[in-house]
């Protein structure tokens, strides 16, 4: 059975990756209300499937941290295989089906947050007061302003906010150290 806490130890930094909020086969409309910059739910996929393909390798490791499909068809899940990497699953609120639609495309799904060492990985984020050893990784917050992309101790991974691709965690860590020392750091994907 596929262990992700000792993939995530075996990998690189560079080859451990976050993304969240994906909402493939959403409603057409929510397109303008997410702000996503595609014509069409079509070309979203195929241009996700194009940026996530051309970051990720196959041996990497992908934590897809919710809502990865709005559409209960399970049939319509296959399309996932087309992207790289070993995929672990940390379910969102739109994550509706069984656990067992999800294991078709994903190599483990996990219902809620995860712990990996000092990280918590979790759908929606989790208050931290700062003085905490977590670091949350988290997504579902979209481009809410009200949210930052990211703080001395978390990390949004929405599309939106990541360049509509997957960021490593060596990405990650430059970005959170350079807020912390107080350099700037851009967010390329």
């Amino acid at each position: 059975m596929f262990n992700p806490a000792e993939a995530f130890q075996a990998l690189p930094k560079e080859r451990v990756w976050f993304v969240s909020d994906p909402h493939f086969f959403m409603a057409e409309s929510y397109l303008d209300m997410f702000g996503r910059p595609f014509g069409s739910v079509a070309e979203m996929h195929a241009e996700l499937l194009r940026r996530w393909n051309a970051c990720v390798a196959e041996e990497d490791l992908v934590f897809v941290l919710g809502d990865v499909f709005m559409t209960r068809d399970a049939s319509r899940f296959e399309m996932f295989n087309a992207f790289r990497g070993r995929k672990v699953l940390v379910m969102g609120n739109h994550d509706e089906n069984p656990i067992e639609d999800y294991t078709s495309v994903f190599d483990f799904v996990s219902p809620t947050s995860l712990y990996l060492d000092f990280l918590l990985l979790s759908h929606a984020p989790v208050f931290n007061n700062g003085k905490s050893p977590i670091f949350n990784i988290y997504g579902h917050v979209h481009n809410d302003v009200n949210y930052r992309d990211y703080t001395a101790s978390s990390f949004c991974v929405s599309v939106e906010r990541i360049g509509y691709c997957p960021i490593s965690l060596a990405s990650i860590i430059e970005k959170v150290e350079a807020l912390r020392s107080g350099r700037a750091a851009g967010l390329p994907c």
